[in-house]
């Protein structure tokens, strides 16, 4: 969601209900990671700057790489847009916890986001190639009461079939890098010389943590 969001604010497509936000540092703009101003004069003239390099970035790129990496995010309720961080407690305040909805994106969801910034990308820039990877660093926390581990590996299992499917429906212009495969497979110390089984005492842990969990003592 925050990458199509990115092609819509540089190709003016872009209408937030919240354009600005504070904390107690100052003002930022709650849709990307970026600095944060002193005043909201600042903040409009960084955006503006901002907006014009991303949009000549885009239109001039010849190669771009997108690497997809979390599938969580807190929403406005009412227009749908994904803010890069949680909202801070002062907006919060300002606007009500019932105007922001914790969101996981669906496989649909991904696959019609990334289309759309495809879509973007090349109504201005036909020419560019596009290389897809997926991020191999997992969630640190999830906003959600499950465990973070067991999550993070179903959020990348999400996009990674988000990603295969849009460059199946682009071939020639799209293409996948197994940066995620290649970080978690290679010199797995919890695998064998063939990078494929797991090594006994490991079988022997992962099975004594099943018994602890599931069995009694008769």
């Amino acid at each position: 969601k925050n990458m199509l969001q990115i092609f819509q604010y540089t190709f003016d497509e872009f209408r937030p209900t919240i354009r600005l936000s504070r904390n107690d540092r100052g003002v930022f703009d709650p849709y990307r990671e970026g600095p944060v101003y002193s005043s909201e004069q600042a903040a409009e003239e960084g955006l503006l700057e901002h907006y014009q390099e991303s949009r000549q970035a885009f239109s001039d790129c010849k190669v771009l790489i997108m690497t997809p990496g979390q599938n969580e995010a807190w929403i406005n309720k009412n227009d749908g847009l994904a803010w890069a961080h949680n909202p801070p407690s002062e907006v919060v305040t300002a606007y009500g916890e019932d105007y922001f909805e914790l969101k996981r994106f669906t496989l649909e969801e991904n696959i019609e986001n990334l289309s759309g910034a495809l879509d973007l990308l090349w109504a201005n820039n036909p020419e560019a190639q596009v290389i897809f990877t997926v991020s191999p660093i997992p969630s640190w926390a999830t906003f959600f009461d499950t465990n973070v581990a067991v999550r993070s590996f179903e959020n990348k299992a999400i996009l990674l079939l988000a990603v295969k499917d849009v460059i199946n429906q682009n071939p020639g212009r799209s293409y996948y890098f197994p940066s995620f495969e290649m970080a978690t497979l290679s010199h797995n110390w919890n695998l064998q010389l063939d990078n494929r089984h797991v090594r006994p005492k490991v079988v022997d842990g992962i099975m004594a943590c099943f018994d602890q969990r599931f069995l009694v003592d008769a």
